[in-house]
């Protein structure tokens, strides 16, 4: 089973090839990539390397996490499946959404019932605090 790896502070001259050569010192490298600006298209300084087994990205992680590469101190580590944190993540909102549903929150019902109440005006209580507030500033 393959293993892939971030590879993190990729000097920004650096190309695919050069990952995989390097890292083919570590093991088998089954693919390589060099993420790039869409609008640019030039190095966004990190990619990826997929490699052979398990233990090859570990012996990878330990050999070139903090590797001088091309002037940079190379960042290593297993890179996770975004698909994965996706799923996760939707999985935890929809359980929040359904916590919040069924048991909403006292401060929140407070909250609302406050703002909803209607707004109690007396224009006459209101003029004459205001002329009271005012009076200290006649000439």
């Amino acid at each position: 089973m393959t293993a892939k790896l971030y590879i993190g502070n990729i000097a920004y001259g650096a190309c695919k090839e050069d990952l995989s050569t390097l890292f083919a010192g570590a093991g088998t490298v089954v693919a390589s990539r060099v993420i790039v600006d869409r609008t640019t298209g030039k190095s966004r300084g990190f990619g990826f390397v997929e490699m052979g087994s398990q233990s090859e990205a570990e012996n990878a992680i330990s050999q070139f996490n903090g590797y001088s590469f091309l002037g940079r101190n190379l960042l290593v580590y297993l890179a996770h499946d975004n698909r994965e944190l996706s799923r996760r993540a939707r999985e935890a909102k929809q359980i929040q959404s359904q916590l919040h549903s069924t048991n909403p929150s006292p401060i929140l019902e407070q909250k609302n019932n406050f703002y909803n109440q209607p707004v109690k005006t007396n224009k006459a209580n209101n003029l004459q605090r205001a002329m009271q507030a005012t009076e200290g500033f006649r000439h």
